[in-house]
């Protein structure tokens, strides 16, 4: 599939402004292609900075590259040794990622920090993880009990108790989960929290049986329909998230239990009224934005890809700053093999922003191998082309629409000077081969082809390389 990051010059282009600032938002709102955008942007004189790689290693967390994680957090508290919150940040990696000397660096940092009231919890925290990890369950206990005494306790660390008292086997395990049921007991929004954590703890009967004897009056708040819903679905008890739903209003929320009657509905095979029920919610929620994201969101957590496409463009048209949407959908399309539906996705793009350069190199290759709207991708190649000579996929992008318009020898000459290491990527190797079988080079063609073969390709491409160059004849 071709998908280009582009680098360097490129990104000169991006908007204005305080690119760190920039970065740091789109950070927030799960922008990471933003995000990776303003990073990308930011002077080279600027780039010795804390805050830069602080922001940086975030972003790599964000997209699992943790190495890259870690080499951008050291950066920054080299540069700042004695900011603590930075020191923090590269234990934490180091701690759960990195290699034995790393970890035990990272564990001696954070047992520094520990010292320290303003960083104690966090530090007590990512100790007991690790320890926890590690299995070494009568440690993570103690460092655990420490935690405890933190004020004000958070329920995030007494969950984490609990984790560690039910791994660790400890006899303590049955009273800390009695006093947290009562402590939260009259918190609708902690009683969720804490059934969730059950559930996921394969303990849902337990759950069950806490969450109905709870009060009558505590038992109709929404947090709490919602835990007992998530309960009866574990169990695929249908029928009675149908009884506790039906009758209710949630006023402004109702567009959830909606969608949740919805999905029970349809686990019970009652099609018609589960697609009433889930377009009521549509409509529920289409006026504002976090309810479309909420359905959104649910949708795909189901696997409703119907579903989920269709709102995924109401919120793409309402709320064009919603990129995630767009993203999603870009990821939903790419693992279906639909190459209509990836075109629609940058056409977007490219009216949502007219800088985004990926946008319409991915629209230029995808409309080239539809076959559609082919003087304007014609166009847009030639445009990047210009602006870009050196980027080897926009260099692929536009070789392949000189081939598309008979002009297969300029296509080629394009793509000859670009270096041999460029060639062997597969976004490149699979029009280079392509070009080079159309050109009667069958033989020069093979070894691209084949690294085409190898690769993740849209059905299009597959179908370019097919007709380029038959795939081998198994050895019989």
């Amino acid at each position: 599939m071709k998908k280009i990051i582009v680098f360097g010059l490129l990104l000169v282009i991006a908007c204005g402004g305080n690119r760190l600032d920039l970065a740091r938002t789109a950070l927030l709102l799960g922008n990471y292609s933003e995000a990776d955008h303003a990073l990308r942007g930011v002077k080279e004189s600027d780039r010795n900075r804390a805050d830069f790689h602080e922001l940086a290693a975030l972003l790599e967390v964000a997209v699992n590259n943790i190495p890259a994680a870690e080499a951008e957090a050291a950066a920054a508290a080299k540069l700042e040794p004695r900011n603590k919150s930075l020191q923090l940040n590269l234990a934490e990696l180091d701690v759960h990622f990195g290699n034995k000397k790393l970890v035990d660096a990272a564990k001696k940092s954070l047992e520094d920090l520990s010292a320290d009231p303003a960083y104690r919890r966090d530090a007590l925290r990512q100790l007991a993880v690790a320890a926890l990890r590690d299995g070494d369950f009568a440690h993570a206990e103690a460092l655990s009990q420490k935690l405890q005494l933190e004020k004000p306790l958070a329920l995030e660390d007494q969950l984490l108790n609990l984790t560690i008292l039910k791994k660790g086997m400890s006899t303590n395990f049955d009273q800390a989960l009695v006093s947290l049921e009562k402590q939260v007991g009259d918190n609708p929004q902690q009683v969720n929290a804490l059934s969730g954590w059950l559930v996921g703890q394969s303990m849902t009967a337990e759950a069950l049986q806490w969450l109905l004897g709870l009060p009558a009056k505590m038992r109709q708040e929404q947090a709490v329909v919602v835990a007992l819903s998530d309960c009866y679905a574990a169990r695929q008890n249908w029928p009675d998230i149908t009884s506790l739903l039906a009758d209710l209003k949630w006023g402004d929320s109702d567009f959830l239990r909606l969608a949740l009657l919805s999905r029970a509905l349809r686990e019970q095979k009652d099609d018609l009224a589960a697609q009433a029920n889930w377009q009521k919610a549509v409509t529920l929620a289409s006026g504002r934005r976090q309810p479309l994201c909420a359905l959104l969101r649910l949708a795909n957590a189901w696997g409703w890809d119907k579903e989920k496409e269709a709102v995924a463009w109401t919120v793409v048209e309402r709320y064009p700053s919603e990129h995630w949407a767009l993203q999603l959908l870009d990821r939903f399309y790419t693992a279906n093999d639909n190459t209509r539906g990836l075109q629609k996705v940058y056409a977007t793009l490219m009216k949502n922003d007219a800088s985004d350069v990926m946008a319409k190199n991915n629209f230029a290759a995808v409309s080239l191998l539809l076959g559609l709207r082919l003087p304007e991708a014609h166009v847009i190649a030639k445009e990047i082309y210009d602006r870009f000579p050196q980027d080897a996929i926009i260099v692929s992008t536009y070789a392949y629409s000189l081939h598309v318009q008979g002009r297969t020898q300029e296509g080629l000459q394009l793509l000859a000077k670009l270096p041999e290491d460029k060639l062997h990527l597969p976004a490149v190797a699979t029009y280079y081969g392509v070009l080079l079988a159309a050109a009667g080079q069958p033989d020069k063609a093979k070894p691209y082809l084949d690294i085409a073969r190898a690769s993740k390709l849209l059905p299009e491409e597959k179908a370019l390389v097919t007709a380029a160059q038959p795939a081998s004849p198994s050895p019989k």
